[in-house]
């Protein structure tokens, strides 16, 4: 009786792996990187946050890497309004570069922002720590015209030679 059972679920389990959602998320997911399959699925340059969300009852990997997908490409999202709001709390702690933050559907927040720090196949794509982040500033056009031969002295861009000058001082 005990092995019947269990063959119902495996066949339960394989049916829902035969779903277009199913196979969609992870097609999407295995192409970009962040998981390992050793089976091989289509691939739509899209993720649907409720069918990712549906097919995360099985496979919980989906909802591990689930946020680093949706801050590594935010374009492919067909529904970003679907994100639910405990999940959009986790994305900002991961954008802020928090240490700590809210678990998620049993999964500690560490194993979810792990996955926003790995670099992916997609050498376009920085892991979020790495990611640059825009801060205007107003100079002087003197100090304009210092940071300019600063940098063409040094075969820098403007960028290059202010980060340069700061770790240089390393206060």
């Amino acid at each position: 009786m005990n092995k019947e059972r269990l063959r119902k679920k495996i066949e339960a389990l394989e049916k829902f792996k035969q779903d277009p959602r199913y196979q969609q998320v992870m097609g999407f997911l295995i192409h970009k990187g962040l998981l390992v399959a050793n089976r091989e699925y289509g691939f739509e340059n899209y993720l649907n946050i409720k069918d990712a969300l549906w097919a995360a009852k099985i496979e919980a990997r989906i909802i591990e890497v689930l946020p680093a997908a949706i801050l590594h490409f935010p374009k492919s999202i067909v529904d970003p309004e679907s994100i639910p709001k405990k999940l959009q709390v986790v994305l900002e702690n991961i954008k802020d570069g928090s240490k700590e933050g809210e678990d998620y559907k049993g999964l500690k927040y560490a194993d979810m922002r792990k996955w926003a720090d790995i670099p992916l196949k997609d050498k376009r794509t920085k892991p979020i720590s790495r990611k640059k982040r825009q801060n205007n500033f107003r100079f002087r056009p003197e100090v304009l015209a210092k940071l300019e031969e600063y940098s063409k002295n040094r075969g820098l861009t403007k960028t290059e030679a202010l980060e340069d000058l700061v770790m240089k001082w390393g206060g």
